[in-house]
């Protein structure tokens, strides 16, 4: 693992190039390639052995070379010149995303309910289909094949780590390899009617999740066997997709370090950063994304080299590694500037890498629900009528609640982690569990929440959640929800105090509808569910002609609080922290901080754009607080006089040093905090706070 400890700077060149035209891929020059990646001063680089087109860039007897390297063994020279300047290499290979296997033996494909494969004319229901071919990981021959090119790999190379992208199910398969085996594994056939609700149907997901996690597992344990010190990492790009893809984890637990590319902008990948810190075996986890913007579709604009040290920074400011995705131009050519930019921008990250690292210190935790990733609105539906998403959908409802929680607390400066199933040993870590919209729980995360309660935890819940833990913690059932699809949330008792900028002649709105809760006390009730006067959904009968005020008062609660063990649980009849709007993050963030017993972490007065976060180092005797000035427009405003304020946990202050110049900076203690004013000039800073 040392190449990993060490490597922050970190490059992958995408070569998914066809060979019908002899002039593809035919000025693809190694050592033109390597010292690109010297300019660009990168520390690791992932290097192609195959693509997605499945051609490979290696004298394999496997498969099919690419046509224009001219048996020029390509990747082998790339290694060996990068063993020579002292680059780490890791080896990509392209998993079921394979057109050669996919067009050679057509009993490989993944085919959908209506038999179609991914590259037949008007096919349903894949990710990412037309010009992709899948191939079963069910498929044994398809297997071997993998197995074989893993061979020859291994025997002609030396490197450091394997990459395998595409580990997921791009479809609902009905291959004659997956009946067969759903058949020899149930005794039963693939159901073909999706309903969450049905036992039959959770049965065949999981199977699928099964499946694949059982694949990932196998491609590592094949690698492992050839070289036991090579690193695997599978992409866990797939962790927040939904139920399709059949990857719980994202494929975490097969891999030494959690890794995967993400086009959604710096408030998804602040909150990506937080997951893969949470799940990944290894530090530093990897966060890949392209230097084309806003994504690899557009192959010719460039991100800003601020856009880009933006990315590098709020990836290390959770101690993680940067990995830039460059695209190569069809004949095999580099755009040297690429490289000049990336340059520029690693040479300012290798002043900080090497003081990262450290216990990721927060007070509340996001819990990500990750087999809830699904749509409600599918129950009843055939296979072949499913919600489809491609790969550039953005319908993931499931997400909202999750990234406002995260919105909300960046802004407030509030430390947060984001944590998922793989994690529940550490929710006594927290002050904090924030819940959205898990569906669906496993008997032993209902066991932990519990558990995390009664010992003093504070647990809060938002939307349909499981049944079995309201009644247990609540003494309350759903029952229901409103017919209206506009509601609103008016606090009463102890939420008149918690949410004083909330008054309840003005509610807040929310755009969807909210839960029916029975069996409540009155007096654990915060807030009511308030209606408005006609139904939002009958345009015969209206109030206000462009709006549904609020009018009547349902009686029925909108958030209920109560005390459990030692612990409080809180659950909200609608996802609120979902909400965009000024007023629902205040009264958000209000709730958290009233849930806090002891001092967050950190605190600051300073602007919502600038992200911190805080890691523990007690090997260093010291904390190692990160400001990102992660400003929509950029270059950044410079942002002056910012009140800091670190929690000791009883240690006594030494210095505090600004770790981009070595200055120290005055500081004054009240109790157990530190206080000290920093200025961020422009998009990044460390600030050690150093203990005797």
């Amino acid at each position: 693992m040392k190449w990993l400890e060490k490597s922050y700077r970190r490059n992958l060149v995408d070569i998914h190039i066809e060979d019908w035209n002899p002039a593809f891929l035919s000025k693809l020059d190694p050592a033109v390639y390597v010292e690109n990646l010297k300019t660009a001063q990168v520390k690791s680089a992932m290097i192609y052995a195959n693509s997605h087109v499945g051609l490979c860039n290696w004298p394999t007897k496997t498969g099919a070379m690419h046509k224009g390297l001219n048996d020029r063994d390509f990747l082998g020279d790339v290694l060996a010149l990068c063993a020579e300047n002292g680059i780490d290499t890791v080896v990509y290979y392209s998993l079921v995303y394979n057109n050669w296997t996919y067009e050679k033996f057509p009993t490989w494909r993944i085919r959908n309910v209506d038999g179609q494969a991914s590259r037949d004319p008007d096919v349903k229901n894949f990710f990412m289909k037309g010009r992709y071919g899948v191939c079963c990981s069910n498929n044994k021959e398809y297997r071997e094949f993998t197995f074989a090119q893993l061979d020859e790999l291994f025997d002609a190379y030396p490197f450091q780590g394997m990459f395998f992208d595409m580990t997921y199910w791009p479809a609902i398969c009905f291959c004659d390899a997956c009946k067969q085996r759903y058949a020899a594994e149930t005794g039963g056939s693939i159901p073909e009617i999706i309903d969450w609700n049905d036992e039959r149907w959770v049965n065949f997901q999981r199977k699928r999740e099964e499946w694949m996690s059982e694949f990932v597992h196998t491609m590592t344990a094949k690698v492992k066997s050839r070289n036991p010190d090579v690193t695997v990492e599978h992409t866990c790009a797939t962790i927040h997709f939904p139920y399709l893809l059949g990857t719980v984890t994202g494929n975490s637990d097969a891999s030494d370090y959690a890794g995967g590319d993400f086009y959604g902008g710096f408030l998804q990948q602040s909150f990506i950063c937080k997951l893969y810190s949470a799940v990944t075996q290894n530090q530093p986890f990897e966060y890949m994304t392209s230097r084309c913007y806003p994504s690899l579709k557009d192959h010719t604009t460039m991100k800003t080299k601020e856009m880009l040290e933006l990315h590098a920074f709020l990836a290390l400011a959770h101690n993680g590694a940067f990995l830039a995705i460059d695209a190569i131009n069809p004949d095999g050519s580099l755009n040297k500037e690429v490289y000049q930019l990336l340059g520029s921008v690693f040479s300012e990250l290798k002043k900080f890498e090497q003081n990262a690292g450290g216990t990721f210190c927060a007070d509340a935790a996001i819990y990500f629900p990750l087999t809830s990733k699904y749509y409600p609105q599918d129950n009843g539906k055939h296979i072949r009528d499913a919600i489809e998403i491609n790969d550039t959908s953005t319908n993931m409802p499931y997400l909202d609640a999750p990234l406002g929680a995260a919105r909300t607390m960046r802004e407030a400066h509030i430390p947060f982690a984001v944590i998922a199933r793989p994690n529940l040993e550490t929710l006594a870590n927290y002050q904090l569990l924030i819940v959205p919209g898990a569906r669906d729980m496993t008997l032993e995360e209902i066991a932990a929440f519990k558990a995390y309660v009664e010992n003093g935890g504070t647990l809060y819940l938002s939307g349909e959640t499981s049944p079995a833990l309201l009644a247990d913690v609540f003494g309350i059932k759903i029952s229901g929800t409103t017919k209206e699809t506009l509601t609103y949330i008016a606090p009463v008792n102890e939420g008149c105090t918690l949410f004083p900028h909330v008054a309840p002649e003005y509610p807040l709105t929310v755009f969807a509808a909210q839960l029916i809760a029975e069996n409540v006390a009155p007096e654990n009730v915060l807030a009511q569910i308030v209606l408005p006067g006609t139904d939002p959904a009958d345009s015969s009968t209206f109030v206000s002609i462009h709006s549904n005020p609020p009018q009547k008062n349902s009686g029925a609660p909108a958030m209920i609080k109560k005390s459990f063990g030692q612990g409080r649980v809180i659950w909200s009849a609608a996802q609120f922290e979902a909400a965009i709007q000024p007023p629902h993050k205040k009264a958000f963030e209000s709730l958290v901080r009233s849930c806090f017993t002891v001092p967050p972490a950190f605190s600051s007065n300073a602007h919502p754009a600038v992200e911190l976060t805080l890691f523990e180092q007690p090997e260093r005797a010291r904390f190692l607080l990160n400001l990102v000035n992660a400003q929509d427009v950029l270059p950044p405003v410079p942002i002056h006089g910012i009140q800091l304020y670190v929690r000791l946990n009883g240690k006594t202050p030494e210095s505090i040093v600004r770790v981009s110049d070595g200055v120290k900076l005055f500081f004054s203690t009240d109790g157990d905090t530190i206080q000290f004013m920093a200025d961020l000039p422009g998009l990044f800073e460390m600030i050690a706070v150093n203990w005797k």
